[in-house]
């Protein structure tokens, strides 16, 4: 991540400061997105960023034991920028892309079966030349699960030096409490879904001291689809929660989002894509969309 990390949640709820040596990781199932707080050079104000178990990021050594968690509600104060996340990456040149637009989170999928997914060795190939590269200014390194034995995801978290876990499957909050790394929750919505209901879903991840990603639900996948979920279901959980968005986001659609839900993230895939490959110049327009919007609805 750029710059030193600040503002962060330890064991004890106080700032931890340091910066990312070695990193690696690997990302999102079809669209699966997310990703969590810390606070960088670019992440201003009085964001913790921390989920409970934010371990301060393997990137920055070994990972560690899980810490005791601290509940997460909406932060209030100025917050400059809505985060953003490009998922599902694949190779060094859209990461770079990522990364050079001023993504603040790297998504790679290690979710077995999806389109997306790396294995162990490619997931270190990638990120590690990535994080050669990039040094202090490589952005958060997220790996993207689902339903996958803790010592596996473990092992990858590990072996990759990822700061996130995105478990996109039915993990339950014994099974969070096991990774040994920062958890982001998936919590896919179906149409007919009320907001009432689904702020209940995100309020048993965010009192857990971990962060919610709402995506649109479609039997059978993980995420990453492209579709979209109703907005005004995410705008009222985000009056109580700063939440990550995922789901059918592009560059034609993002500001609005934005202006709607005052998302702490926003999430994307499938929308910087070209026939299914990542594409630099649609996450070059992505971020400008991102950055315009957020800066002009003083929102983040």
């Amino acid at each position: 991540m750029k710059g030193a990390i600040m503002d962060r949640a330890s064991p004890n709820n106080l700032p931890l400061s340091y910066s990312k040596v070695s990193l690696r990781g690997n990302d999102d199932t079809e669209d699966i997105a997310v990703v969590d707080g810390q606070g960088d050079s670019r992440l201003r104000g009085n964001d913790v960023g921390g989920y409970g178990n934010d371990v301060g990021g393997s990137a920055c050594g070994t990972a560690s034991a899980p810490a005791a968690v601290t509940p997460l509600s909406r932060q209030t104060g100025d917050r400059v920028m809505t985060r953003f996340k490009i998922c599902g990456l694949r190779d060094v040149e859209a990461a770079l892309a990522a990364a050079d637009s001023g993504a603040d989170f790297l998504g790679f999928a290690f979710v077995r079966g999806v389109r997306r997914q790396l294995t162990l060795d490619q997931g270190r190939s990638v990120i590690g030349r990535v994080a050669a590269e990039l040094g202090a200014d490589c952005p958060a390194l997220v790996g993207l699960f689902a339903n996958q034995a803790v010592d596996e995801v473990n092992h990858i978290i590990e072996e990759c030096s990822l700061e996130y876990a995105q478990l996109c499957g039915s993990e339950r909050p014994d099974y969070w409490d096991q990774i040994r790394a920062s958890v982001i929750k998936q919590v896919r919505v179906k149409p007919d879904d009320s907001a009432e209901a689904t702020l209940a879903r995100v309020r048993e991840v965010s009192v857990r001291g971990r962060r919610a990603q709402l995506d649109a639900y479609e039997r059978g996948a993980f995420g990453g689809t492209g579709r979209s979920f109703d907005w005004n279901v995410a705008a009222r959980v985000s009056q109580e929660y700063d939440i990550v968005l995922a789901g059918g986001l592009s560059a034609d659609n993002v500001a609005d989002a934005i202006r709607q839900v005052r998302p702490w993230m926003v999430d994307v895939s499938s929308g910087v894509e070209s026939d299914g490959v990542k594409d630099p110049s649609k996450i070059r327009e992505f971020a400008r969309a991102v950055q315009s919007a957020s800066s002009a609805n003083g929102s983040g």
